[in-house]
């Protein structure tokens, strides 16, 4: 059986691996963010016209479908919220009549 102390002194030594294992898969992959990040400016700063612009269409593409989705999105809460006061109307309605 351990004594008191060991179980302590095991307890903080797995404790200490763990956060010197997560700290550093942190940090390694901030590193590696960084350097794609680097890598992707540079490529972009080094594109011939012609690939900026091909570059600059397929963003706006990417905006464009998103600000579909995003326009559907709303249009489906307007018309949730014209039935919600549609009900209401109709409730309001019918307690009035009564």
């Amino acid at each position: 059986m351990l004594q008191p102390n060991a179980k302590l002194r095991r307890l903080v030594l797995t404790g200490s691996v763990a956060a010197i294992t997560a700290t550093g898969a942190w940090y390694g992959a901030g590193i590696k963010t960084r350097q794609e990040y680097n890598a992707e400016q540079r490529a972009r700063a080094e594109a011939l016209p012609v690939d900026r612009v091909a570059q600059l269409n397929q963003a706006r593409e990417s905006l464009m479908a998103t600000k579909a989705g995003l326009e559907g999105k709303i249009a489906q809460l307007e018309r949730r919220g014209a039935d919600k006061n549609d009900k209401d109307s109709l409730q309001a309605n019918d307690s009035h009549e009564t």
